[in-house]
């Protein structure tokens, strides 16, 4: 019956191509299907109101002190607005003359707050604190494998399982890897933005001998020798912090020397560097600059809801629905307090004392920060889970392996690292040419995999809801067969 992965295969391959084409062609569009997001949020706080918020996510004496508890929430949600914060300065503030950097605060939080009215909800704690109750009540209640297809088990004919379990594992698997990779692309962008501040150069100017410097490592990398010395690096230290300091490294220095290598340029050949794409730049201009903050913002929310929807559900074992949405959507209501009682004010003093600092010390401040934190959150991890199951690690799994024979495949990091590297360079060539224009259409692209997902896992956890009678507080709740 191979045939049947092969059609679903080739379906998935073909959707994913058409929501590319619209990321594109009709970000709008996408936008639009993400009218639907607010049930999210507001479905945490019905649960809350219900019989159902009393259901304990595994036995209570395995949970955290409140106030442990609560350092660890807010520290995933302040380690996720720096990591936002610097890939907003690597890729938004920075770039290609097509695409401006004249975007400030109040810009952004127009842009946000005109689709979050009437479009998002409460965004994205909803569809984070969503996605960390299905995997809650799958390891908790269920005593299942962190895995989120696996709440379709036994609610359909097995015929559906190899389509179910084949897209939600590649979407979860393809958008942290790209989460991860676009934090180590920030980061190198940093470091060498410190640099070039400090010397009074620019790698943008000429972007066609950035690209030319930066494929000569993509081909080094795409070739068996890069592939022997990924695995050198990754087999020794079996984790992930050489490999990617190794990248920002590298990828540093190709910048430093593009840069260089852009003065000698125009200096030689001045009239290359007025050879812009003026024709890029019309096609972009033809979708509002608001449109496309709303979509890389949207999108960049949602590439990280399987790694933050684990890291969620790991913390918060033993507690109850009800505690965990509160202590969720503490943090948002604090911030929205300070809204509407100060406004922008607060932000604004932060950001205009930042602004006096010199341009080399906020770059390489921004990045030294930044990269503790990245370090912080991958350290732990030895092999593929960091990109399958996230913080939730799965167990030996010897009951009903035929469930399981399609699941995520644990793999070494040499196995991947290839991979995450020309994921990196496709990004930083994309932003090479098109600026944050063309991020915006991977993270869009990405993000509404994962929208479709948890639009699935909504239908799926109600009938679940039902069947298990979670609705009614049932305490019972039997595991998976």
């Amino acid at each position: 019956m191979h045939y049947k992965r092969y059609i679903v295969g080739i379906l998935a391959f073909i959707g994913s191509i058409f929501i590319g084409w619209l990321s594109l062609f009709h970000t709008n569009w996408l936008l639009l299907y993400t009218l639907f997001n607010y049930i999210f949020g507001y479905l945490l706080l019905l649960i809350c109101v219900t019989p159902a918020g009393s259901i304990v996510m595994g036995k209570e004496s395995d949970k955290l002190p409140l106030i442990q508890w609560l350092g660890k929430l807010f520290l995933g949600q302040v380690v996720l607005i720096i990591f936002t914060f610097a890939a907003f300065t690597a890729f938004i503030l920075n770039g290609p003359s097509l695409a401006p950097t004249n975007i400030s605060l109040a810009f952004a939080q127009n842009a946000i707050l005109d689709y979050t009215r009437w479009m998002w909800g409460i965004f994205p704690w909803g569809v984070y604190g969503f996605w960390a109750l299905i995997l809650a009540y799958i390891v908790y209640i269920k005593k299942g494998q962190p895995y989120f297809y696996q709440l379709a088990r036994n609610l359909f004919s097995k015929r559906f399982d190899p389509m179910i379990k084949a897209y939600v594992e590649g979407t979860v698997n393809g958008t942290t890897m790209m989460a991860i990779a676009l934090v180590a692309c920030a980061i190198a962008l940093l470091f060498s933005y410190a640099f070039e501040a400090r010397h009074g150069v620019d790698h943008f100017k000429v972007p066609a001998m950035t690209y030319m410097i930066l494929s000569f490592f993509m081909l080094f990398i795409s070739i068996k020798k890069g592939q022997r010395l990924f695995k050198f690096i990754t087999v020794k230290s079996k984790s992930y912090v050489l490999f990617f300091a190794f990248m920002i490294i590298i990828l540093s220095v190709l910048f430093m020397i593009s840069s260089y290598a852009n003065v000698w340029l125009m200096k030689a050949h001045a009239e290359l560097v007025r050879l812009q794409c003026v024709e890029c730049r019309n096609y972009f201009k033809k979708i509002p600059e608001e449109v496309r903050f709303a979509a890389i913002y949207w999108g960049w929310c949602m590439i990280w809801v399987p790694l933050a929807g684990s890291y969620l559900a790991q913390i918060s074992k033993g507690r109850t629905i009800r505690e965990f949405v509160i202590g969720l959507f503490l943090l948002p209501a604090i911030l929205l307090v300070i809204k509407f009682h100060w406004g922008l004010a607060p932000f604004e003093a932060i950001l205009s004392h930042v602004a006096m600092w010199d341009s080399t010390i906020k770059y390489l401040g921004l990045a030294s920060v930044a990269g503790i934190l990245f370090v912080l959150v991958i350290k732990h991890f030895k092999d593929s889970t960091l990109f399958s199951s996230g913080y939730l690690l799965p167990d030996s799994a010897k009951s009903n392996r035929l469930w399981l024979q399609d699941a995520s495949k644990v793999k070494g990091i040499s196995k991947i690292a290839q991979k995450i590297a020309l994921l990196m360079m496709g990004t930083l060539f994309v932003h090479t040419i098109s600026g944050w224009y063309g991020v915006q259409v991977e993270v869009l692209a990405m993000g509404i995999l994962v929208l479709n997902a948890a639009y699935a896992g909504f239908h799926l956890m109600n009938i679940r809801f039902l069947k298990d009678r979670v609705w009614l507080g049932n305490r019972n709740i039997p595991p998976f067969d």
